[in-house]
């Protein structure tokens, strides 16, 4: 993607208006295109940043909110067997049932780092909403994460017209936070607490 956007500055020095606004267009859409092409193939947070950066349009050009906005809703889910086998690892029990009487094997929601399904609780019968996280997905995010500022602080050293750092910044904190499930967890209840009052 840096090396279309060299290359496209090297052929802006000969071209007009029109057709820079041209070459310029096309530039965004194929490094666009390219991005999401490696967001889906790398998933997790790069997927994440992809869809922060889609509502960025302070930032980014249009050509690629377009073409980022198709990853909003384009997570598809983990296969049933990864999530029971978490389940099993989470709670320690030697199998899924032992905690639920019914687990709907098709999620309600799919994202970068975990799935939602709906499941009933064995011991009372409560209806519930189970957030399952993605395996490995923490410690990947958290080694993603170190690469992505690596990759701005190598760019930024060489383009400081292109330092998006502070971007990046912006978003670390929030998205290593929703790797904690028990703080989520506990920030619902406090909301929901507020809220029935």
């Amino acid at each position: 993607i840096y090396s279309m956007y060299t290359r496209a500055e090297n052929l802006a020095k000969d071209l007009k208006n029109e057709e820079l606004d041209s070459m310029w267009r096309d530039t965004h859409s194929r490094a666009a295109t390219t991005a999401v092409y490696y967001a889906k193939s790398l998933q997790g947070l790069w997927i994440k940043l992809a869809q922060f950066m889609s509502a960025r349009s302070d930032v980014l050009p249009d050509e690629w909110i377009h073409a980022l906005s198709v990853l909003q809703d384009a997570i598809p889910a983990r296969p049933i067997s990864e999530i029971k086998q978490t389940i099993k690892e989470e709670w320690h029990v030697d199998h899924w049932s032992e905690l639920l009487s019914h687990l709907n094997e098709t999620p309600l929601a799919a994202a970068s780092i975990a799935q939602v399904h709906t499941a009933v609780i064995r011991a009372n019968g409560q209806k519930i909403a189970l957030k399952v996280q993605h395996r490995g997905v923490a410690d990947l995010i958290r080694q993603d994460l170190d690469n992505a500022a690596y990759l701005l602080d190598c760019i930024a050293e060489e383009r400081p017209d292109l330092d998006f750092r502070s971007i990046l910044n912006e978003w670390c904190f929030e998205t290593r936070s929703e790797l904690d499930f028990i703080k989520e967890a506990q920030s619902t209840e406090e909301v929901g607490g507020y809220l029935a009052q």
